[in-house]
């Protein structure tokens, strides 16, 4: 198996019904040989500068994709 290809596709923001916190969604590619597949992260609009958002989306990823490492570890075989 080969190493990841991650590429980000794209950040939204969704502005959701009124009353309930807006968020950025950031969209994530990740390829490896001939599997793919796409991972969201959502970060509250306000909680980070602008200027920080993508950075703050890479790490937000880089932790679930280690939390799911983790609770999967399990599957080995």
């Amino acid at each position: 198996m080969g190493e990841f290809d991650i590429g980000l596709l794209e950040v939204v923001r969704d502005d959701g019904p009124p009353f309930v916190p807006e968020f950025y969604q950031a969209n994530f590619e990740i390829t490896q040989d001939s599997n793919s597949f796409t991972m969201s992260v959502w970060i509250e609009v306000g909680s980070v500068p602008t200027v920080d958002l993508i950075r703050h989306a890479m790490n937000l990823l880089h932790l679930t994709a280690a939390q799911l490492a983790k609770q999967t570890e399990g599957w080995r075989m």
